[in-house]
């Protein structure tokens, strides 16, 4: 038995389980992923080009930094590489928040920001906008608890989208930095069509954007993230990192997908669109209400917890697996992970035979 410090002993009462991959999968379309496999030919040309004595030495991530920073058109010191979205978030909430300082954040949300509070015994506050009621900036800064540090948002939020301008980002960011509070901002799903806050990074000190490749590049299993803010901002980020931000392999794969933003990444991105457009006003069409319009997924509201539980399980015998179990007020909903068109078509089928 390992035995821990004082502040730690909570850690034996907390477990956290892995997710197992379902049996007979015919469809992933609850992990937020991208459901769909790419070209054979374009990953035959990733793989040839690693070079050969990649796998004996640690890892460079020089030409990394250099290709990011080119393609986001953000100074290299301006970036912080970070393993997915998670590191970032953890990093930035221990670097922050104490037992007098906790965090706020949307929620449902991504589940890490809680998981990160209960690890380090930080207060995690949360804010739960409603697909059909825009929860607009006043509104939101109106209920910041007492003492928070930290401000975290999701742009687009996930599963509920509340998305943000960026006037009204920068009104947020005022708020924050009048009050002493780190605003960052989650574009884990940019290139889907919210807007791009890169521009405040040049007006405030104290926001942060943090980045994946897991969405909009389809690469999640790179575990490839990034923080862009002012120098100031993302210096303990820089000075807190590992010894390694990644793995060669991920490097690697990262230039080439960058590389091909324009012919690979980017059509992916608009099947992806159009997957989703297409699922949504099906939905639609069938009297259901459905939401997505800047992000990988649609969220659709199934009435009541019997028919949602019906619809989940007559798409897992039919081998798809789609996201279920929200809290209310969410509770009769499910978010479906967009693909391409003739993916949605087969969950539409399942939903007109229910």
């Amino acid at each position: 038995m390992i035995t821990v410090s004082n502040k730690y002993q909570h850690l034996q009462e907390i477990e956290r389980r892995r997710v197992p991959e379902n049996p007979n999968v015919k469809l992933r379309l609850q992990r937020f992923e991208k459901p769909n496999d790419w070209d054979v030919d374009f990953l035959k040309r990733i793989y040839d080009s690693i070079p050969i004595s990649m796998l004996q030495r640690y890892p460079d991530c020089d030409q990394f930094y250099t290709t990011l920073s080119e393609f986001i058109e953000v100074p290299e010191p301006n970036i912080v590489v970070t393993s997915g979205i998670d590191e970032a978030i953890r990093n930035l909430i221990l670097l922050k928040c104490d037992e007098t300082h906790p965090f706020f954040t949307n929620a449902p949300a991504y589940a890490m920001y809680q998981v990160y509070a209960k690890i380090l015994k930080v207060d995690c506050h949360v804010f739960q906008p409603l697909p059909d009621q825009f929860m607009t900036p006043e509104k939101m800064m109106s209920i910041f608890p007492r003492g928070v540090g930290l401000v975290f948002i999701a742009n687009p939020g996930q599963p509920v989208e509340n998305c943000y301008s960026l006037d009204q980002l920068r009104l947020i960011a005022e708020y924050c930095n009048r009050d002493g509070k780190l605003l960052i901002i989650d574009e884990a799903y940019h290139f889907f069509g919210a807007p791009n806050a890169i521009p405040l990074i040049h007006e405030f000190d104290n926001l942060i954007i943090l980045r994946s490749f897991s969405k909009a590049f389809g690469a999640a299993s790179l575990r490839l993230g990034y923080a862009i803010g002012p120098e100031r901002a993302i210096k303990p980020l820089q000075v807190f990192r590992l010894a390694h931000e990644g793995s060669s392999f991920s490097y690697h794969v990262g230039c080439a997908l960058i590389d091909s933003f324009d012919n690979q990444v980017k059509p992916n991105i608009q099947n992806i669109s159009a997957g989703r457009d297409y699922f949504r006003d099906a939905c639609r069409k069938l009297g259901l209400r459905a939401w997505g319009e800047l992000g990988n997924f649609v969220l659709l509201d199934l009435e009541t917890k019997g028919q949602m539980k019906k619809v989940v399980m007559d798409l897992k015998a039919d081998g798809i697996f789609v996201k279920a179990n929200y809290p209310d007020p969410l509770s009769t909903c499910i978010s479906i992970t967009a693909g391409s068109k003739d993916m949605m078509e087969l969950v539409i089928s399942v939903l007109e035979a229910a």
